[in-house]
C-alpha cells in the first residue's frame, strides 16, 4: 500500500470507499427496475478500480484468494479466441462474457478498501428485491401479462434474480432474536424477493429454495419453522393461486403430451434442446460449434426434421452447461463451471468461520454460486448483458470484501 500517499491525502481512501459503496447500492437498487444502469455502475467501478490500485498500489490478496477468479479469466478468453479465429462467430458474442474480465480489477480494489463491507451489499440487494417486486406489480398491471416480469427481460431471468435480491442479505443474520435495522429490512427484502419470484411463475428458480435455506445460519428450532412456513406457503399458493398451481399442472400436462407425441411444450423443447445441443457436441467436442452458432444448427436440423420448427427458434439451448458444451466444446463447460466452482471452494473454506461478518460473506458467496448453476438447469443466463453484470459484480464484491475482512482480522497475512 503507498501509505506516504494515503497519509498525505487522508481523504482518498473513504472518497473511494464513498464512492463504490454507492456504485453498489445503485446498480443492486435497479437491477431489474432501470434498464443499462447496473451495466453503468459496473463500468464506473472498474474504471474507479484501475485508478484506486494504480494510486494505492495495495498488496495483493494470496493465491488461494486468486484462484477464485479463474473462471473470470479462462472463459472470456476462450470466447475471445473463437471471435478471432472461428468463421461465423460474432464479436457480439464476448458482449457478455467481456463483464467477467471487465470486472476483475474491482475484486482486487475492494480486497483493500474494507469501508465497503457487507452492510452495503445487503441493504443494495433488499431495496433491489423490493423495487424488483414494485416493477413486476407495475408490469403485470400495465400489461395485462400474469406474469411477472419487466420491459426489458423476460419472467425467468427476473424471478430468478428477484429470489437471489431477497435471500443473498439473510446470510448477514447472525442474532435472529435480536435483529439490527438492516436485518428486518432484509427480512422485508426477502418477502418481497420471494413474492416477486412467485409472480414470475419461473419454477426453475424455486428448485434453488432449498439451498438457500440449509445456508441460513439459524438455530435448528428456527430452521425447522422456517421449512415449515415454506411447505405451508407452497401448500397455500397451490390452492388459492391459480397462477402457481397451473405452474405445476402444466409440467404433468407436458410430460403426458410428449408420451403423446407432442414435442412443442415447455418440456418438450427444452428435451428437443438439449438432445440436439447434445448431438452438436458429440460433433465438435473440444471447443464447440462456436459461441453464438447453436441456432443456425438447430435450424438445419428443424429442415431435416429432427426437431420442430419452434424449437429451431431459439438462440440457446435452455441449459446453461449444455449450451456451453455445443458452442465452446469440452474445454468451454470446464471453464464454465470454474465461474462457480472456483470461488464456491474459497467461500465453503469459511462459511463456519467464528467472525459473522466472514461467515455471512462466504455463506452469500455460496448462494450466488449455487443459485446461478441451478438456474443454469433451465435458463441460459450468461448471454445476457443483465444477469452477467449481476453474477460478475456481486461475486467480485463478496471476494473482496472476504479478503478485506479476513486481512482485517489478520487471519491471513498479505501476498
Amino acid at each position: 500500500m503507498n501509505q506516504a500517499l494515503l497519509a498525505r491525502h487522508p481523504r482518498l481512501q473513504s472518497g473511494f470507499t464513498l464512492w463504490f459503496s454507492a456504485l453498489l447500492l445503485v446498480g443492486l437498487f435497479s437491477i431489474l427496475c432501470l434498464r443499462g444502469v447496473t451495466n453503468a455502475c459496473l463500468a464506473l467501478m472498474l474504471v474507479s478500480s484501475v485508478a484506486w490500485l494504480l494510486i494505492a498500489r495495495p498488496h495483493l490478496p494470496p493465491r488461494q484468494w486468486r484462484w477464485a477468479l479463474l473462471g473470470f479469466v479462462a472463459w472470456p478468453l476462450l470466447v475471445a479466441l473463437q471471435v478471432g479465429t472461428m468463421p461465423g462467430v460474432q464479436p457480439r458474442a464476448f458482449d457478455a462474457q467481456l463483464r467477467f474480465l471487465g470486472s476483475i480489477p474491482v475484486a482486487f480494489a475492494l480486497a483493500s478498501l474494507p469501508g465497503v463491507n457487507a452492510r452495503v451489499l445487503r441493504i443494495g440487494s433488499s431495496l433491489g428485491a423490493i423495487a424488483a417486486l414494485t416493477a413486476g406489480l407495475l408490469f403485470m398491471h400495465q400489461t395485462g401479462e400474469p406474469r411477472a416480469a419487466n420491459p426489458f427481460t423476460n419472467a425467468i431471468p427476473y424471478g430468478d434474480i428477484a429470489l437471489l435480491l431477497g435471500v443473498l442479505p439473510l446470510y448477514g443474520i447472525s442474532r435472529w432474536r435480536q435483529p439490527s435495522r438492516v436485518d428486518v429490512l432484509a427480512m422485508i427484502g426477502a418477502l418481497a424477493g420471494l413474492a416477486a419470484s412467485v409472480l414470475s411463475a419461473s419454477r426453475g428458480g424455486w428448485v434453488a429454495v432449498p439451498l438457500f435455506a440449509v445456508l441460513l445460519r439459524m438455530p435448528w428450532r428456527a430452521w425447522m419453522s422456517l421449512l415449515l412456513l415454506i411447505l405451508l406457503t407452497g401448500f397455500l399458493l397451490a390452492q388459492f393461486d391459480p397462477m402457481f398451481a397451473s405452474r405445476f399442472q402444466a409440467a404433468s400436462s407436458d410430460l403426458q403430451l410428449l408420451a403423446h407425441g407432442n414435442r412443442d411444450t415447455s418440456i418438450g423443447l427444452r428435451t428437443q434442446l438439449w438432445q440436439s445441443a447434445l448431438h452438436v457436441f458429440s460433433q465438435h467436442p473440444w471447443l464447440g460449434v462456436g459461441k453464438g452458432l447453436l441456432k443456425p444448427t438447430l435450424e438445419t436440423l428443424a429442415q431435416q426434421g429432427v426437431i420442430s420448427p419452434l424449437a429451431s427458434s431459439f438462440s440457446h439451448a435452455h441449459n446453461e452447461v449444455i449450451s456451453s458444451l455445443a458452442e465452446t466444446g469440452l474445454i468451454g463447460a470446464v471453464f464454465l463451471l470454474c465461474l462457480y466452482v472456483c470461488p464456491a471452494l474459497l467461500f465453503w473454506r469459511y462459511r463456519n468461520s467464528p467472525l459473522p461478518q466472514v461467515a455471512g460473506i462466504a455463506r452469500m458467496g455460496l448462494a450466488l454460486a449455487g443459485g446461478f448453476f441451478i438456474f443454469g438447469w433451465t435458463e441460459v443466463l450468461f448471454i445476457v448483458a443483465m444477469t452477467t453484470s449481476f453474477y460478475a459484480m456481486v461475486m467480485v464484491t463478496l471476494l473482496g470484501m472476504l479478503a478485506a475482512e479476513l486481512r482485517r482480522h489478520n487471519v491471513y497475512p498479505p501476498a
